[in-house]
């Protein structure tokens, strides 16, 4: 069942996250993410998920399987810069069920860290193992990933926001929002 934490925004400069694209199912897939993922970070930024999808396994209906690497970062403006304060990378599988009421969130299976992060990973990805590690190695493909979706939520909120950054790091232009295509025009 999703938990849901407070996503109040006390610095006013951003506002919540929510998922701006057409879909159902994934609009309950960011929001149990943002309710259950943001427990470690600040509710005095905006907390943006950013679930890299590796495949969704749809053959039982009341356990929709999604395999991925569910990141979550944390923002706060600077100019017209939303620059990270933190992030986390949650890998596993978020079990979906699709009732008469729409879908929901049943509970996730996540990869552990240290000595045990390869052995739960073999498990919880399964067939899937190799893609996974292809995917945890695909920085680039991630960080496309992470621009589409700050820019989104730049759109769909209408923010003077030309660029995210990491600490350390150049900041990263956006590209042009695609909010109403955003995963057909992404797998």
């Amino acid at each position: 069942m999703c938990k849901l934490v407070s996503t109040r925004n006390i610095t006013g400069t951003l506002p919540v996250y929510e998922y701006p694209g057409p879909e159902l199912f994934y609009s309950v897939l960011y929001q149990y993410m943002v309710g259950y993922l943001v427990d470690v970070y600040s509710d005095r930024e905006v907390n943006v998920p950013c679930p890299v999808i590796l495949t969704v396994d749809e053959r039982n209906m009341d356990d929709i399987k999604v395999y991925g690497d569910f990141w979550m970062f944390s923002y706060y403006l600077d100019g017209d810069i939303m620059k990270n304060s933190s992030g986390g990378s949650y890998p596993g599988c978020i079990h979906v069920k699709n009732t008469a009421d729409g879908y929901e969130v049943t509970g996730m299976d996540m990869v552990k860290d240290g000595n045990q992060y390869m052995p739960t990973a073999k498990q919880i990805f399964g067939e899937y193992y190799d893609d996974f590690m292809k995917l945890d190695n695909d920085l680039e493909g991630r960080e496309t990933f992470r621009a589409q979706i700050i820019a989104n939520y730049v759109a769909a909120n209408n923010l003077n926001i030309t660029a995210y950054q990491d600490t350390g790091w150049d900041p990263v232009t956006l590209p042009k929002e695609n909010i109403d295509t955003f995963y057909s025009d992404l797998n």
